[in-house]
């Protein structure tokens, strides 16, 4: 039986890899709900994503371990045209937005769609999005 984060999982199950995306306009909160996700703690200074930054948690649920791959997209124009090399053979697109911004609303609508043209296709039970306000 292989050990917990082995690569065979607790119980001899292929450990299973999800690629979670985060995107979303610049300063809306995707590193911060990032940090908190992978440290539970919170960091009230800004600082800017520059391309993009890498993060990876392996999870044990029930009976199965899980490796997320949690991907910090930046939200700066000057990155957008990047994003669908981020987007590609993704699992989860989490779209994060400002509820209170008429056009970040646009933004995030048009990454849903964006997500959905440039990721691999797949049933939709193995294919799933989010999105935050």
């Amino acid at each position: 039986m292989s050990a917990p984060g082995g690569a065979g999982g607790e119980f001899g199950n292929p450990l299973r890899k999800f690629k979670l995306v985060f995107l979303g306009e610049q300063s809306v909160g995707k590193t911060s709900l990032i940090t908190r996700f992978m440290y539970d703690s919170f960091d009230n200074t800004y600082q800017a994503t520059i391309g993009i930054d890498f993060l990876s948690k392996t999870m044990y649920l029930e009976d199965r371990t899980v490796r997320l791959q949690l991907w910090d997209t930046a939200g700066q124009e000057r990155f957008r045209s990047l994003i669908p090399s981020y987007i590609r053979d993704s699992t989860i697109a989490v779209v994060v937005y400002d509820i209170t911004s008429e056009c970040e609303i646009c933004v995030m609508m048009y990454q849903k769609i964006l997500f959905l043209e440039k990721s691999e296709p797949r049933s939709p039970e193995s294919s799933m999005k989010a999105q935050w306000g």
